[in-house]
C-alpha cells in the first residue's frame, strides 16, 4: 500500500529533476505507479475490501441449537457436519469444528495450593534432567517441606548410590535429619523401595538422631546389613544349584559308567557258568 508521505516523496524527487527510473529503484516502487502518481497529482485512495460472507453463517443459528439442546454432552464435529451437509452446507469440517471449539466453556484453573509442612516435618527429593548438548546431566534436588529451601548436587546417573549420597549430604547442608524423606516419583525411584524395606524391617523410622553424622552411621549399618541379607541369599542359592549339579553329575556317572561295568560282569559270569558246564 502506497502512503502519502511516498506520494510526496515523488513529487519532491520529481521536481528535483530526477528520472522515473531513478524515482522507483530509490523508492523500491514500479515505474508505473511513478508515472501514474505524476499524471494524477493525487493521492490513490484505497476502499476496504467488503468482508465475504462465511459458509458456514447461515447454519451457526442450527448448530447453536444443537449444541445448546445436547448440553452437558458434546455432539462431534464430524456428525454436525453430516446434519448441515444434508442441509446444503458445501464447506469444509475446519470451520465446523472451529465453531463448536469456540461455544464450549473455558475450563478455569484450580488455584495452586502449596503444599506445606511443620518445620522439620519433611524433605522432598527428586533428580531432574538438564540436557547439555548430547549429554544429560543428572541433578538431585533436595527441599524442605516448611521453609523451601533446596539442595542441588549433580551426578551423571541416578544410581542407587547417586540417591543416598545425594540424601547424606543434603543432611549436611541443612544441619539436621526431618522426620520423613518424601520421594517425588517414586515409580522410578529403586532407592525408596530400600528405605521401605528398611522402616519396616529394620527400623529405620525410629531414628531419632539429631546430628546429621549419627544418621548417616546408623543409615550406612542399616543397609550393610540388607545388603549382607541378600548376599547370604545369593550364596545360599549358589549352594543350592552347586548341590543339585553335583547330584545330576552322579546320576550321569552311574548311568555311563557303572551300568556298563554291572553288565560286563554279568557277561563274565555267564562265560563262568558255561564253561562249568
Amino acid at each position: 500500500m502506497l502512503t502519502e508521505e511516498l506520494f510526496v516523496d515523488v513529487l519532491v524527487m520529481h521536481k528535483q529533476g530526477r528520472s522515473i527510473r531513478s524515482i522507483a529503484k530509490e523508492l523500491k516502487i514500479s515505474r508505473y505507479s511513478v508515472r501514474n502518481y505524476l499524471r494524477n497529482r493525487e493521492v490513490p485512495a484505497y476502499t476496504q475490501r467488503a468482508a465475504r460472507g462465511s459458509k458456514l453463517a447461515p447454519y451457526k443459528p442450527y448448530l447453536l441449537e444443537r449444541i445448546k439442546a445436547a448440553h452437558p454432552r458434546w455432539i462431534p464435529a464430524t456428525v454436525l457436519l453430516q446434519e448441515i451437509k444434508d442441509q446444503g452446507y458445501a464447506g469444509g469440517i475446519t470451520l465446523v469444528r472451529d465453531f463448536v471449539a469456540a461455544q464450549k466453556p473455558k475450563v478455569k484453573d484450580e488455584p495452586v495450593v502449596r503444599f506445606e509442612t511443620d518445620p522439620g516435618k519433611q524433605m522432598q527429593i527428586d533428580f531432574t534432567s538438564i540436557r547439555r548438548g548430547k549429554k544429560t546431566l543428572k541433578a538431585f534436588v533436595a527441599t524442605l517441606g516448611y521453609s523451601r529451601a533446596s539442595f542441588v548436587k549433580f551426578y551423571d546417573n541416578e544410581r542407587q548410590e547417586s540417591w543416598i549420597d545425594g540424601i547424606i549430604d543434603s543432611f549436611h547442608f541443612f544441619g539436621g535429619v526431618p522426620q520423613e524423606v518424601l520421594c517425588d516419583n517414586a515409580a522410578r525411584i529403586p532407592i525408596e523401595g530400600k528405605f521401605g524395606q528398611g522402616k519396616r524391617r529394620f527400623g529405620m523410622s525410629r531414628i531419632m538422631a539429631k546430628l546429621a553424622e549419627t544418621s548417616e552411621t546408623v543409615i550406612g549399618i542399616i543397609f550393610m546389613v540388607m545388603n549382607l541379607e541378600k548376599w547370604l541369599k545369593s550364596l545360599a542359592c549358589l549352594l543350592f544349584s552347586f548341590v543339585i549339579l553335583l547330584f545330576e553329575i552322579i546320576l550321569v556317572l552311574e548311568k555311563v559308567v557303572l551300568v556298563p561295568l554291572g553288565r560286563l560282569k554279568m557277561q563274565k559270569n555267564k562265560k563262568a557258568v558255561v564253561c562249568q558246564w
